[in-house]
């Protein structure tokens, strides 16, 4: 993800392989 940090907070819609 663009921030592995913020990967489980709202990053999943963006990234959701992370």
């Amino acid at each position: 993800s663009a921030d592995d940090a913020n990967v489980f907070l709202v990053n999943d819609f963006q990234d959701p392989l992370q």
